[in-house]
This record gives structure tokens, sequence and C-alpha cells, in this order.
């Protein structure tokens, strides 16, 4: 095989990894997208992420006042356990894992934040202090890994409540939308 034939191969497999993440994502039931809540400057904000170097924006509802952004997620919540024909009931309970969550990660925005400052700091200073640097990483990888648990907890209680069939329609709609997904469409 052609090293072009391996390279065309190896990119048609990370489209299906993707895919096949992306599918996994959509169990989270948008509460995924919680993690915006829980990072300073949007959803991939802090060290290296977009939200850090777009300024905070990484879309509608991703940067602001915590609560306004807590309120939209749960109204993206809702239209998306609407259009997969979740009940009242199942709405009501999945919020609430939503809003436990939200609750659980605003203390790790804040620590977030937090290391966010003492890094740049620590890369900012004019002699760079190594030990110092690689702390403050092993604290932001703690700190993501917490998040992470957290947000797998929040995830299988959610995915939980709904059907299989509702599940399978969700991860549907978010495999062709992605996140954008989540958004009322008009």
């Amino acid at each position: 095989m052609k090293f072009a034939s391996l390279f065309d191969a190896s990119r048609r497999n990370s489209r299906v990894r993707k895919v096949l993440i992306g599918g996994a994502a959509a169990t989270l039931l948008g509460i995924g997208a919680l993690a915006a809540h829980a990072q300073p400057g949007g959803m991939m904000g802090g060290m290296g992420g977009l939200g850090g170097h777009m300024g905070g924006h990484c879309g509608p509802g991703f940067a602001g006042d915590p609560a306004q952004m807590g309120e939209r997620m749960l109204g993206r919540i809702d239209h998306m356990l609407t259009r997969v024909g979740a009940s009242d009931d199942q709405k009501t309970r999945i919020k609430a894992i939503a809003k436990s969550a939200m609750t659980d990660l605003a203390p790790l925005r804040t620590q977030r934040a937090d290391l966010h400052k003492q890094m740049h700091d620590a890369l900012a200073a004019p002699v760079l202090d190594k030990a110092k640097l690689a702390d403050l990483h092993a604290q932001q990888s703690q700190l993501m890994e917490k998040t992470s648990a957290r947000m797998h907890e929040a995830m299988i209680a959610a995915a939980e409540i709904l059907t299989p069939e509702q599940r399978k329609a969700m991860a549907e709609r978010m495999g062709r939308r992605g996140m954008r997904g989540m958004a009322p469409q008009g």
C-alpha cells in the first residue's frame, strides 16, 4: 500500500473515531456542555483552550454571567429533550441532574481560573520556573479529571432516564448537528 493510501485510511479512521466520539457525546444530553459553565472563558476556555484565545466567546450562551449561562443551557437541554420526545417527568429529572452538576462544577470553575492566571504569570516571568510550571500543569490535570468525572456521572444519570429509542434519536441528532443540535432551530 502506498503512503498516500495509508494516509487516506488514517484520515478515514480518524473521522470514524470522531463520529463515534460524537455519538458518545450525544448521550451527554447536552449536559456535556455544562462544562462551559464550569470553565473560565467559555466552553473551551482556559490555558490552551479556544475560549482563552477567543476572548471566551464560543457561541451564544457560553460566555458572560454564570446564572444566564445556566439558564440558557437548561433551555437548550429542554429543547433537545423535547425534540426526542421526552416526557415532562423526564425533563424535570434530567434538568435537576444538570442543575446539580452546574452547582458542583461552579467551585471548579473558580479554581481553574486561578490556576490559569498562575500559569499565565509563570509563563510571563523573566525566568521560567520549570518545577512550578510542572506543578501547575499537574494541578490543572487533576482539576480537569475532577470536572470530567462529575460530567461523566451526570451523563450516565441523565442517560438512564431516557429510553433507548430516545438516546438513539439524540445521538443521531447530535451526530448530524454536533453541539449546534442543542440550539433551537428556526
